[in-house]
């Protein structure tokens, strides 16, 4: 259990710094372009850091091979990378309001990070349904790095699903 807390701190500072970026830009700490170079440069950063932590947690619980363990923590990352990209898009619509079309009520923060955070559900899950679109190029480099978080991290999730379920068993038998 103090893996998966440790986990989820080391995902929600990764989420805090997305959303420091909203805050620096309110105060004027930095120029606008090079804000904005910092700002995909760290979602890059945090794009890398994802897959590696994923790819590394699948390979640790492979060698455990405890299926309900390896379903709790993959759900868990999941969760967190859905939310970190939700904290992104959000600060970014902030920033810069015309990075997004289809936001229904732009002066509400909270009712804007759930619109964000059901962007960010549909293009995890592939969906994409079309009522929020990412206008601005820097948007749609958010979006293109989700969606490829996704499908890597989808594909080794039933990959390994499938190996561990099928281990599981031929322990049981």
């Amino acid at each position: 259990m103090n893996r998966n807390i440790s986990m989820i701190l080391q995902h929600i500072a990764v989420i805090a710094l997305a959303l420091s970026f909203y805050y620096i830009d309110e105060y004027d700490l930095i120029e606008p372009e090079k804000h904005h170079m910092i700002f995909l440069t760290v979602a890059t950063l945090k794009t890398i850091y994802f897959l590696t932590h994923s790819f590394k947690k699948v390979k640790d619980l492979s060698v455990v091979n405890n299926f309900s363990y390896f379903m709790k923590v993959m759900s868990i990352n999941i969760s967190l990378v859905i939310l970190s990209y939700a904290a992104d898009y959000f600060t970014l619509f902030q920033i810069y309001p015309s990075a997004f079309t289809g936001i229904t009520t732009p002066g509400d923060p909270l009712i804007t990070f759930c619109d964000f955070f059901y962007f960010s559900v549909t293009i995890f899950s592939t969906t994409g349904l079309g009522d929020i679109l990412p206008y601005s190029l820097s948007a749609k480099y958010l979006v293109c790095l989700e969606v490829i978080l996704a499908f890597i991290t989808i594909i080794f999730l039933l990959s390994n699903f499938a190996n561990l379920k099928s281990s599981h068993k031929e322990q049981e038998d």
